[in-house]
């Protein structure tokens, strides 16, 4: 996603926070790179991809993309204070298997304001297809927060 390119050059940061799935470059399967054996872990099975081996991710990449839990802002907020003025942008989908919770989109917005972080909605789950075919994209469902 060339989204993340550019948020890490206008921020001049490299680090992503990820929630959700974001296909299959080296900058999202670098979440389950070994920071220290290069043997991986499993930290993007909560994200639909469980037991992804990062075979072909440049070793360097390891601790560039760091997971937190979709509908909770406190679990994002606790990595982006862990790693202050570390992340280059919040990557994450909007909709997942339903709404976001009450006020968490636009808690996430806060987040990304605060931190400097560049906020982008990736669309790549089936929910956003459907809500799109039928007029209701996840953007038009959850108020006012805007990546």
């Amino acid at each position: 996603m060339m989204a993340v390119r550019i948020a890490r050059a206008y921020t001049g940061r490299d680090k992503v926070a990820i929630c959700g799935y974001h296909g299959w470059t080296d900058w999202y399967l670098a979440a389950n790179l070994g920071a220290k054996s290069g043997t991986g872990s499993d930290h993007l099975a909560k994200h639909w991809l469980a037991d992804v081996t990062p075979h072909g991710v440049p070793q360097h990449l390891a601790g560039s993309a760091l997971t937190w839990d979709y509908g909770d802002a406190e679990s994002l907020e606790n990595l982006l204070t862990e790693h202050l003025n570390q992340f280059a942008a919040i990557v994450m989908e909007p909709s997942r298997d339903g709404r976001a919770p009450d006020g968490f989109l636009e808690a996430v917005r806060g987040l990304a304001d605060a931190h400097g972080a560049v906020l982008i909605f990736d669309e790549l789950s089936p929910r956003f297809y459907r809500d799109r075919v039928s007029g209701y994209g996840p953007l038009r469902l959850h108020g006012s927060a805007r990546p």
